[in-house]
């Protein structure tokens, strides 16, 4: 079986996922839920990064994302396991690891680095400066003060809800940050498929 059709169905998940995501933010941003739609963003900078570098990577990325997702699974059945009253216990089937030679598991730290950490992935392809936006929209994501500061107001002493953000300078620096992530990812999108993958070997 070839790489092509191995990555094939990841590849069409993540395309149309990242397809659907892009429509929700701009239907989002268009009924004036910007600051809601962040964590949507967030995910559309990470599967950008994530589709180039499964082109790039080929099989040893699949293999990644294979291991990455089995221990997530076994963590998930842990923690259920754990907590709930569940007359038997969840178990997960995963794939044993393919590391045939030195040279797979020397690619294969690296490679499952960069899928657990977008800093090392915006890294690896010469980007850090793209962390920042998607540091920015991670805090936008969590239980964090930028959640809350855009819909309280305070006049007169007084705490007042808003009913859509407020925080005029929040939302400019989001705009900012929003085209500095489009540009950068126009940039990788038209960079020469492969090159990576190539210079890995």
């Amino acid at each position: 079986m070839t790489v092509a059709v191995l990555d094939m169905p990841m590849m069409m998940g993540w395309w149309q996922f990242t397809n659907r995501t892009a429509k929700a933010v701009v239907r989002l941003c268009d009924n004036g839920f910007s600051v809601e739609a962040a964590p949507l963003m967030r995910n559309l900078i990470g599967h950008a990064y994530a589709m180039n570098w499964l082109v790039d990577n080929g099989w040893p990325a699949l293999r990644a994302i294979r291991a990455y997702s089995d221990e997530h699974r076994t963590k998930l059945a842990t923690n259920v396991n754990a907590t709930w009253n569940l007359p038997d216990p969840v178990t997960v089937d995963t794939a044993p690891l393919e590391l045939k030679e030195e040279a797979d598991e020397k690619l294969h730290k690296p490679l499952l680095g960069e899928l657990r950490n977008f800093d090392n992935l915006a890294k690896a392809y010469g980007t850090p400066e793209i962390h920042p936006v998607y540091r920015h929209h991670s805090a936008l994501s969590h239980t964090t003060a930028y959640t809350a500061n855009p819909f309280v107001i305070e006049k007169d002493d007084k705490l007042y809800f808003a009913t859509e953000p407020q925080d005029a300078e929040v939302i400019v620096e989001r705009l900012w940050m929003l085209s500095r992530s489009l540009r950068r990812l126009s940039e990788l999108r038209r960079r020469q498929p492969g090159r990576r993958w190539t210079s890995r070997w």
